[in-house]
């Protein structure tokens, strides 16, 4: 009996060592497709506030600087989203949870949640602090990616 129990034990190590291992390689996978997306993001961020809708200017005052921020960040961000959907689907969770209209559905949701309070972070940091711009955009996407990988791992995907 007592041998049992230490099979048993050995075997529930065993599973508990290798689902450790593939949470560990699923978080690189993650920062992996993260940073495929931040640069995506960063890209057409970089595109609309240089050309597009420009707020790089520090001169121009942070509030008109702030608005801009917040448009040009919305608009890559909606890029960055569907390529981050994508790769994610492909990559990093199985699918299956739920069906893949309702998946896509809480999958965006979860990302415009984390996006408004990583915008919101931004625009905090040039408003009261003169952060530059580049940096805002930086902390939106770090505070970002924290809470996508936890709420998409447990709501959104199957694993």
């Amino acid at each position: 009996m007592s041998q049992l129990n230490a099979e048993q034990s050995g075997s529930l190590t065993h599973l508990r060592e290798l689902a450790t291992g593939l949470l560990q390689i699923q978080i690189v996978q993650y920062g992996l497709a993260g940073i495929a997306s931040a640069i995506v993001d960063l890209a057409g961020f970089a595109v609309l506030a240089t050309f597009i809708l420009p707020c790089v200017n520090e001169g121009m005052g942070d509030a008109t600087r702030s608005l801009r921020f917040a448009i040009d960040k919305s608009l890559a961000f909606a890029i960055a989203n569907m390529f981050s959907y994508y790769i994610s689907v492909r990559w990093v969770f199985v699918p299956g949870r739920h069906s893949r209209s309702k998946e896509m559905f809480l999958f965006l949701g979860i990302s415009t949640i984390s996006y408004l309070f990583g915008m919101q972070l931004g625009r905090g940091l040039i408003n009261h602090f003169g952060t530059s711009t580049a940096l805002a955009a930086i902390a939106c996407i770090t505070a970002s990616t924290v809470i996508n990988f936890f709420a998409r791992k447990l709501l959104v995907f199957r694993r």
